[in-house]
Parts: C-alpha cells; structure tokens; sequence
C-alpha cells in the first residue's frame, strides 16, 4: 500500500479500502463516533494476530477521521507486524506530521527503518525519540545498533550502558555491550569478559554466553564445565559431553586437586547414562568413587546404571573392587548384596547384608528386610522372621509386613499373618488392594489344613479352619461349601450356630455377598430354619440372579416347607423379581410352577413358555414336562403331546414315558395314552417282558379303544386298534433289520410298512446304547491274547491282513492305488517327508483321498485289494471328530480314522460286531462310535441307500470342528497347507465348516474360493448337532476327509500373516503401526479360565512395572479371547472376563505406561499383533499358537505343574525353525492339586528374571 500526502488524494490499499488523505485544514466532518468503533475493532483484532482484518479496521477508521495520530499508529504497527516496512513507515511518519510529540511514533519508525538497514534515518528517528522520553531503554538499544551499524562504537558503547543502566537485569543488553566492546578494541577484552561473566551471573543457561567467553579464553577447563552444565540443563546431551571432555583434558591435574572433582565426573556420568552410554557412565562413576569414595549420591548412580543392563556378575566384581579398597562403606556392601540376591546367591547375599546393618547404613530398614528375604530363601525361617521384625521396629512400612506375612504363612503362623496384613493396610491403606494377596495365602492356608485335617478325621478342628477361611475369604465359593459339606456331615448344633454368627458378621461388613447369604441359607436349610432359610436365599438371588442352584432351594422350600408363604405370596415374590431381572429364566420356570399350582393353567404356559425360550435347563426333561401338564390340563392335547415329545429328547428314560402315559391316561385320553405306550415299547423292546402285567394293561387298553371307536360308529378305526393290539415289530427290531439291510447281512425291504421314513437319531442310538452293552466284542491289535487269536482265526480273518490294514506305509499306500488300472501316476503322488511328530506317521490315506477320490484297504478275509469313496462323519464335538469308511470285499466293514491327530483307529465288522482297535484312543473302545454310526445311518435310512448305490462324489474336507483354535492351526491348517505346498489343493471341491471358524480357509490359501466354502446351518448361540455334518454329507454325496498334521511350516505361517493384514481393520493397522515406535513391545496373554495364575493380577502388574523401570520406551499388548468368523458365546464371555483382569492390571500401573489390547478382537487381527510384537509371557494354551507357532517369538510360559511336566516338550514339534519358549522350573509352582486343570501360583520374578534376559538378547541383537 502507497500513502500520498497531499490534500484528497485516493488511492486503493491491497485489501480493497479506499483511503482518502486530508491535511489538517481540510477536513471534512467526518463520523468521530463510528470511527473509534472500527479503530477499537482493529485493536481487538490486532490482539487475535488476524493483521488483514486489523489493517482493514485501521483503514477504515482513517478514511472516516484521517486527523487521529493513534489511527496512524497502530496502522502502522499491523503493517510492520506483517514485515510491510514501507507502508509501515509511511503510516508512522503521517502519525507524527499529526502528533510530532508522541515517543513511540518516533521510536517504531525508528524499528522499522532498521529493517530496511536505513541506519542512519533510524538513528535520526531513535534519537528524537529520546530527547522526547529519555528514561527509555529500548530505544537507546535501537539507537546503540544503529550507531554500531553505522561503525560509531562508542556512541554504540555510550547508548547500551544508558540502557544496561535503566534496565540492569537485562542480560542480552550485556550481551550486545560485549560484542560492541569486542569489535571496537582487542586491548578491551577484560571489559568483555566481565561483560560475559556478568552475563552467565544473570543466566547460567546462556550457553551463548560461554561460547562468546571461550572464544576469548578458549582454555578455561572451569568455562567449558559449566557450558557442559548449562547443556545438560537444555537437554543438549551430546555437546554436554564434548564440552565435560574438553574440560577433563584441559587440566585433569586440576580437577583432580579440587575436593569438588569429583562432581565432574558424577555430572559426566549422569549425562552419559542419559544418552544411553551405559559402560561410559560406570566407567565415569568408578572415577568419581576414586575421588570420593563415600559418596552416597554416586554410590546410587553407579547402582542405577548397573541395574539397567542387569549385568550382575560385574556389579559383584565391581562393589568387591571398591571395597577392597575401603571395605567400610556400607553402601557398597548393601549394593553387593541386592547384586547377589539377583543371582540367587543367597548366603553370599545375606552376609553381605548384615555387614551393611553393622556399619549402621543410613537405609536402614531396606538392609533388614532384604537380610530377611535371603534367610528366608535358604529356609532360614525363624531367622529371617527377626530380621523381618529388627527393621520394622526401626521402620515401620506396609511392604514389611506384607512380607513378614507371607513368611508367617509359610510358617503356619496363620493368626500372626493376619496380624501383619492387618499392619501393613494400616501404614499404608492406598494399597490395601495389592496386599490383600496376603489375606488370600492365608485363606487359602485355612482351607488346605481343614483339608487335611479332615482327611485324618479331625473333623472339628477342620471346621474351625474352614470357619477361618471363610471369615477371610467369603466370596470363595469352594471355601464356603467345604464349610456347608462339613457341618452336614458333623451335624453339631454348636458348630451350626458358629458358622452362623461368621456369615452374620460377614454380612453386616459385606451386605453384598451374595456367598454369604447363599451359605447362611445353607445351614439354615440343613438346620431346617425354613423361614430365615427362605429370606437368606431370596436376598442371595437379588445379588446373583444368575446362580441357578439358589433358584432351586428356594422353590423346594416355598413349594415343601414354607408355613408363612402362600403359593399366592410365591406369584407376587416371582412377579417381582422378574421386574428387576426379567433375563433370569429360573424366575419365569418357577412362577410358572406357582401358577400352576394354583390352576392359573394359562398364565402358567406363559411362564413356562417364557423360560423355555430363555434356555433354561436346556438338557433337563422338566420344563417341557411341566408345560405339557399345563397344556394338557387346558384340554390341549396336541400341544401337550409336542411338549412331552420335546421333554423326551433331553432325556429318554422308561420312566418318564410311563409317567407321561399314565397321565394321559388319568386325564382320559386313552387314544394318546396307548400312542405313547407304544413310544414306550419302541424305546425299550424289553419293556413288555420286564413288565407284563404293564403290558396286559396295555393291550386292554387298545381293545376299550377300539370298542369305544365303534359305539362313535368309527369302524375303520377300530378294527386299526385291534390289528395294533395285535404283535407287531418294536423299534428295536426295526433298527436291528435296516441296519443288517444296509450291511448287506439280510435283505433291505424298502416296502416294509414298519419301516419309518424318517427317525431321530437319537431314539435308535438309545435303543443301541441300552441293547448292546456286552454285544460287541473288543480286540487290541496291541494287546492280543490267545482267546483273540482263536476269534479272529474263527471269524475268517487273518491276523496280518487286519495288521496290515492298519499300517502307515507310504509304500503300502502306493501299491494299493496302482493295483487299479485307473491309477494316476504315483512317483509324485505323496508328500513322503510329512510324518507327525507326535506319532511317527504320515496318514497317507488322507493323501490319497484327496489324489485320487478313494480310501484303500485289504479285505481281511481274501487279501483282496479294496477301495471306496463312501464316508459317513461321527461325533462333532471337540477333540473327537471321526469319519466311518465304508467298504464291501467278503463282507462289509468299517474304517474309523479321527480323534485330534487323525489316525485310523478302529475297525469294525458288522456281522461279528467285532471292534478291532489299531491305536489307544480318548474312547477306549468305540462302543459309542458304532452305536453312533448306527444311529445316524438309520436315522436317513432312504438316504444312506440313495448314497451308497451311487458313485458320483465329491472330495470335502471337514474343517473347524474343534473349540481349540490352536489344535485347529497345528492339526488341520497343516494338512491343508500340504495340498497347498504340492499345488493339488484344486482337486478338494469344497471345505465343510463346523461351528468353531475361526479362520476363513478361503482367506488363507490363494485359490480356494467362498463358493467352495459349505457352512453348516446353526444357531451361533447353541452347539450343532452331530447329525448336521452327516445328513450334508450324504445328502450332497460328498467324499469328505479331515487332513490333518502337526507341523507348521513357514509358508502357511507367512499365508496367515497375509491374511491378517487383509482382514484387519484400519484402526488395528495403525495401531500396530503405532507400537513399533517402542521398544520392547511385550506381549501379555490373560487367561480367565481354569488353570488359572492366582496372582495374575498384581504379578502382571510387577512384571511390567519392573521391566519398564529398566527400557520407559516399554509397550504392553494384552491378549487374550478373539472373535472367530462368527461369535460365540463361550469367546464373549472370555472377551468380557479378560477385560476385567486387564483393567485391574491397568489400574495398578503408571499412567506413562504405554498399553494395547488385541483382546476381542478377531482372530485375523490377533494374528497381526503376535507378528508385532518383541516378545512375550503367557500361559500354556492355545493362545501360544500365534506367538509360537505362527510368528516365532521369544518369550516365557508358565502353567501348573502338571501341565507343565506333560505338555511343554510338545512345542519341540509344533513348527518348522521353531523358537522354544523358556518354560518357567516346575519348582517354582505352588497348586494344591496334581491335576491337568488344577490353579496355581508362582513368583513374578521367576517370569520376570527371564524377559529380561530375553529383552536384554534382544537389545544386543538390535
């Protein structure tokens, strides 16, 4: 923008104002008011920083009043804010032709001259502004640089003393007075030395300063020590260390006579250690200590640093070094023994504890406690109990006694460890949550005497340690029904009312145990109080909704025992508490039964309805039953009868159909009576022996029905009764005819009129289970006695035949495949080098399965070479999923290969009902798997045929019938990847997923489409039945197979890993993107069930504090549940569970603690983060697959003892290139039992000691 002076001149400003310019005779009148407006707006926006918008202000107040100098002014001081000096000092010099008088004009213009290097009209404009206010000293500074400028040092000289005089605290006026003296003469440099000391005087972090100095003493050792001061201060670590250097050898001689050296040296250490030098910081510490060997303050340094690296074995050498030199310093021996207790060299530790204590070492509980901590390893109990007390009578501290608690535990001290927990909250009641692990040893020290005191048969003395477990510990619901258990047995009143006077006294401290209440209803009901029973179990169901068992002694008492409650009193009680908790469907089940006991027979329905709904007893006969009683007495039969046919199917017993049929009967519905009597004698063919007069009674019942159809004038009908009175096939010898007719040992009648077209499974596998029970004849192929020779001889079997039907051979399995002229070449057929490394064998015939679509075998009778394509799937269920291979040679018999390995395992001949077992099995004998064949392939009978007379298949795999996500990874992802390595996974037509998918196969393996993926139909909420797999298989004609191996190679490893990143959501990709900026990212994997860590919790938490305190740069990823392509509600509640312990976690860490969860989120996702992180701890499950198997990481398991002993050496033969993880001793587990789901405790520093060997492999490594 350009001003011009003279009268009514216009001109246009950047920002679109029009400016008029008037002299002081010309001015129009102009509206004062509005222009103070817009020159007030300007101000605020030159405070907001916006300059345009205050220039525009400016301009605008100028056009409507031009005489105002302040107008100019602050115009002027936007521009100039804005770096535009020329429209700047225009703007000035018009304020000062309105006001000459006014300094700061003059002073501004002045500053803006000088940016434009106008040095000599600055000096004009600075020096007016003096003479009109001389008390300024920012104006003699820009005076005293423009003289400087100008080359008029001592003018320069003379304006900065004047300002240095108004303003002597100003440090960088010194500064600018010293280069001024500087330049001006080099006889002057005392002047500026003084100037600079001056300067450091004010502001010791004017590294500047010293600079400047140097340049004029540049070896001045004591000027370079405290530039290296004023560097650290700034966080300028490497030039702090150049500068201590040079100070070091300008004068070592010097420094060495200065009793304050030794400071150097320390400083020099502590800037070392800062920038990660640790060997340099020691090196740096060690000088210090030759100069001062008593210094407290190195003497913790030099610890600090020693610490990091945990390098133990040096800080011994390195304390025994020092105090050979002054073995009196006793902080060094305190030191010596921390370092000895870290390489568990106790007695070592321990005697250097107490010289420490008889040096009177200011620390002077740490050295007691410790003493006592060492003694107490070496079994020293009394001893270290002394030492414990010895440094709590000079120290008291909640730490202290914790421990001197945990050794009165170990001592059976029990009162006495309350005793100390009582203490140890007391001094410090902020962490009364970390010492209440205390409270549970005791506890659970209690319990386990009261175990053993009862097991010798101190009953009483039991009793009162269960009262004390209790007492401590009465959320534990295995301490309170020991306790209840117990007292039944002694059935004492004294000890009733003991046990009663603790849950009151626990109740009255805790009104929200729901244990207490639940028990105290216990004993009321054993001591047959109904009615305090009753209100104790009412309150206990208000706090635990949930508890099933509370449900059922409440209705027993309301229903049997109540005096004061009315089935009217039990209504409104069920009413309410289904207000409050309407998802409890125990409340609907027995409100239901209160109904109906007091006729309301509709309203009952509905309650029993709602309650089946709800899945209550989901496996139980009796709310079905009750509700097709209700139905019944509302004269609906029909649905009555639906009812009780569901009841059946939860549990199929003679009684429950006789009580059915006898109701019928009493309610006058003969018709349906006799139906169900038949369903009786279907369900039991030995029914009408056992029970004949029944049975008479039964057949009476057929002949008045008929006679009552006939007086209706039903002819028909009636002569169908009589016929059914007649002797008819049962069930059973229905069963027994399809299943010979579908073996080919009698003929099949598909015409017969008994044969059903369609039956549930389960009726003929009830029939089968109950009919068989010492039909079948089991042999051991390993096991063989002379009685099974001679059977098998009898049979027509030979011995070698049926041995070699069970070898795994690769060579066995390549003759077999050629000995049909359709063969395929087999020189490249198999995968010779795939064997599992649990049993030694390949399960070649899965191969050839996929290879060539048929299953091979030898007749057992001819020798002759077999094959079939027919495969019928049994058993569903986790661990235990087996497929029946089918074949006709002499006689039909049956492969069964399965379990979680996939062996071929049985077979089996029908007509001998033989069970020939190959291998030991988790059945013992497969009774229950040919039973269950039997079942199914009776159930579709019509089917089965349909399947086994064609020959078109096509080749399934069966995948993701396993809970285990990682006996899925390991078994049946290996098998799979097999195909995938030889470039033959195209010759599998589909994959059948079960309801446990964890992974989509189509995700992991290029070239297996969604289309090829058939997902069973199921509820995600409820298990799938055993008969949804085979009814698709035989419905589809498929050939299906599970392959499955044990080895993880490196290609299905990096195929998951891909997958991962593809199904990973945005916001988990950034987060792991995130965590790479740490170092070391631990991985910490929860369990929340069974085999459980008892001191999770705080352990985890001392795990990552301990590990943070040595590398702050520490992330944490939490693991745990994942989510699998579809939800379930077993990895929802784990989800849920994991997130309570990691949050309990998170609340005992510091908040500067960097951590993650991958817990609920997907499998896929899970796989991303194992891949991420350094390494990590976790317990031995299934959830080290991903960090193990998958992405090879280095870290520490730990489990119970059992599991340990048994399981650990599996990982040897999980994974190609396998990373072993260090499994923690078997020692250090405490667990009360020797069982494979037994909880168990352990030190966190056994766990810990062994990351920080791994993050310290880790470092080095890097």
């Amino acid at each position: 923008m350009v001003y011009y002076k003279q009268a009514g001149a216009v001109v246009s400003s950047p920002i679109g104002l029009k400016v008029i310019f008037y002299t002081k005779n010309n001015q129009p009148k102009m509206n004062e008011q509005k222009a103070v407006t817009e020159f007030e707006k300007g101000n605020q926006l030159l405070q907001d920083g916006k300059l345009e918008d205050a220039i525009a202000a400016y301009c605008c107040a100028i056009e409507l009043n031009p005489a105002n100098s302040w107008f100019h002014h602050n115009l002027g001081e936007a521009l100039a804010k804005q770096g535009r000096f020329d429209e700047a000092v225009t703007a000035f010099c018009s304020a000062i032709e309105i006001k000459p008088d006014f300094s700061w004009s003059h002073h501004y213009l002045g500053d803006a001259l000088a940016q434009q290097q106008k040095w000599k009209e600055a000096t004009e404009a600075f020096r007016t502004g003096i003479e009109l206010n001389p008390e300024h000293f920012g104006t003699y500074c820009g005076l005293g640089q423009s003289l400087e400028k100008l080359g008029l040092f001592d003018e320069a000289i003379a304006a900065y003393r004047r300002a240095s005089k108004l303003n002597p605290d100003a440090d960088w006026i010194h500064h600018a007075l010293a280069n001024v003296l500087q330049q001006r003469t080099q006889s002057d440099v005392a002047g500026a030395i003084a100037s600079y000391r001056q300067i450091v005087e004010l502001n010791p972090d004017n590294v500047e300063a010293y600079q400047n100095l140097l340049q004029v003493q540049p070896d001045n050792s004591e000027t370079w020590f405290q530039l290296a001061e004023a560097f650290v201060r700034k966080g300028k670590t490497e030039k702090a260390i150049t500068s201590y250097r040079r100070a070091i050898e300008l004068n070592p001689r010097a420094i060495e006579l200065n009793p304050k050296s030794f400071l150097l040296y320390q400083q020099f250490g502590k800037v070392l250690a800062n920038q990660g030098d640790v060997a340099g910081a020691i090196a740096s510490y060690r000088r210090a200590l030759e100069l001062n060997s008593k210094s407290v303050e190195v003497l913790e340094d030099l610890w600090v640093e020693l610490s990091r690296p945990r390098q133990w074995e040096q800080a011994v050498d390195l304390y025994r070094q020092i105090l050979e030199a002054n073995p009196d310093i006793p902080l060094a021996h305190y030191h010596l023994g921390a370092a000895l207790t870290y390489l568990c060299r106790w007695e070592e530790a321990s005697a250097s504890y107490q010289r420490a204590i008889e040096l009177n070492l200011e620390y002077s509980f740490w050295p007691h406690q410790l003493l006592g901590s060492t003694l107490a390893k070496q079994g020293k109990l009394n001893e270290a109990i002394v030492a414990y007390q010895n440094g709590l009578e000079i120290e008291p501290n909640g730490r202290g006694y914790f421990e001197l608690g945990l050794l009165f535990v170990e001592y059976e001290h029990l009162n006495e460890a309350i005793l100390s927990h009582q203490k140890a909250v007391e001094i410090e009641p902020n962490q009364a949550q970390a010492y209440s692990s205390l409270l549970e040893l005791v506890s659970r020290a209690y319990h386990q005497l009261g175990v053993h005191q009862a097991e010798q048969g101190l009953l009483d003395e039991a009793i009162a340690s269960y009262l004390e477990a209790v007492k401590i510990s009465p959320e534990t619901f295995d301490y309170c029904h020991r306790l209840g258990e117990l007292l039944a047995r002694v059935n004492q009143p004294e000890h009733w009312e003991k046990a009663i006077n603790i849950y009151e006294h626990i109740i009255t401290k805790q009104p929200e145990s729901s244990n207490a209440y639940h028990f105290l209803g216990d004993i009321f009901r054993y001591t047959q109080q109904w009615e305090k029973a009753k209100d104790a179990y009412c309150r206990a169901i208000e706090l635990s909704p949930e508890r099933d068992v509370l449900h059922h002694f409440l209705a027993h008492i309301i229903h049997h025992h109540s005096t004061t409650t009315t089935w009217e009193d039990a209504v409104e009680f069920y009413r309410h508490v289904i207000a409050i908790h309407p998802q409890i469907a125990w409340f609907h089940y027995h409100l239901g039964a209160s109904l109906a006991l007091l006729s309301r027979l509709e309203e009952a329905v509905e309650s029993y309805k709602r309650a089946i709904e709800m899945n209550v007893a989901p496996n139980s006969f009796w709310p079905y039953y009750l509700l097709g009683n209700a139905l019944l007495g509302l004269g609906n039969v029909d649905d009555a009868i639906k009812s009780y046919q569901k009841a059946l199917e939860s549990e199929p017993t003679e009684n429950f159909y006789q009580t059915i049929e006898q109701l019928l009967l009493q309610n006058n519905y003969l018709e349906e009576a006799v139906k169900w009597y038949q369903n009786l004698l279907n369900f039991n063919t030995k029914w009408a022996g056992l029970h004949s007069d029944s049975h008479k009674s039964f057949i009476k019942n057929y002949y008045d029905l008929g006679f009552q159809k006939a007086k209706e004038g039903r002819i028909n009908e009636a002569i169908s009764c009589f016929h059914a009175a007649e002797n008819r096939p049962t069930d059973g010898e229905i069963y027994e005819e399809i299943w010979k007719g579908l073996n080919e040992l009698a003929p099949l009648n598909e015409n017969n009129p008994y044969y059903p077209s369609e039956v549930k499974w389960q009726q003929p596998y009830y029939y089968f289970s109950h009919a068989s029970t010492n039909k079948y004849r089991v042999i051991y192929s390993y096991a063989l006695n002379d009685d099974d020779e001679i059977f098998i001889e009898n049979s027509g079997f030979s011995i070698d035949y049926l041995k070699l039907i069970g070898l795994d051979d690769v060579d066995k399995e390549k003759i077999f495949i050629q000995s049909f002229q359709d063969s395929p070449d087999v020189t490249s057929l198999f995968d010779e080098e795939v064997t599992c490394f649990f049993t030694g064998k390949g399960r070649f015939f899965q191969q050839s399965i996929v290879e060539t679509g048929y299953i091979y075998s030898l007749c057992p009778v001819t020798g002759q070479i077999l094959r079939t394509n027919q495969s019928f799937p049994l058993q569903c269920a986790a661990f235990l999923t087996r497929t029946a291979y089918r074949f006709v040679g002499q006689e039909v018999f049956y492969l069964i290969a399965g379990s979680w390995l996939g062996d071929i395992e049985y077979i089996y001949f029908p007509r001998i009902e033989l069970i020939f077992v190959l291998a030991p099995s988790f059945d013992t004998n497969g009774r229950n798997l040919i039973n269950e064949l039997k079942a199914l392939m009776i159930s579709c009978w019509q089917s089965v045929k349909k399947y086994i007379n064609s020959n078109q298949r096509e080749i399934a795999v069966t995948t993701a019938f396993f809970a285990n996500f990682g006996h899925q990874l390991s078994n049946e992802f290996t098998g799979i990847a097999t195909f995938f390595e030889k470039g033959t996974i195209h010759k599998i037509d589909k994959f059948i997923v079960g309801e446990y998918e964890h992974f989509n196969v189509a995700d992991i393996f290029p070239g297996v489409s969604q289309e090829q993926i058939v997902r069973l139909e199921r509820d995600k909420f409820l298990p799938l039945g055993i008969d949804i797999l085979f009814q698709t298989t035989i419905e589809n004609s498929y050939f299906v197979v599970r392959l499955s191996q044990s080895y993880i190679k490196e290609t299905l490893a990096q195929l998951m890993y891909k997958g991962g990143l593809k199904r990973s959501s945005q916001q988990v990709l950034q987060e792991v993107e995130e965590v790479k900026q740490h170092f070391p990212i631990l991985c910490i994997q929860i369990r929340s069930h069974y085999r459980l860590w008892l001191s999770q919790v705080e352990g985890t938490a001392n795990i990552i504090k301990a590990i943070h305190a040595d590398f702050p740069n520490l992330a944490v990823v939490f693991d745990g549940w994942s989510i699998g392509e579809m939800p379930d509600t077993r990895s929802l509640k784990g989800i849920e569970e994991d997130g309570v312990i990691i949050e309990k976690i998170r609340e005992l860490l510091p908040p500067n603690i960097q951590t993650y969860s991958a817990s609920g989120r997907t499998t896929w996702e899970t796989v991303v983060w194992a891949n991420s992180v350094d390494l990590f701890m976790a317990p031995i499950g299934a959830g080290g697959m991903y960090l193990v198997g998958l992405a090879r990481k280095k870290g520490v398991m730990y489990s119970n003892r059992r599991i340990l002993s048994q399981i650990s050496q599996d990982y040897k033969k999980i994974r190609e290139n396998v990373i072993l993880p260090i499994f923690v001793p078997i020692d250090s587990i405490y667990d009360d039992l020797d069982a494979m789901d037994s909880n168990f405790d352990l030190d966190w520093q056994v766990i810990y000691y062994e990351l920080k060997k791994i993050i310290d492999s880790l470092n080095t490594e890097k």
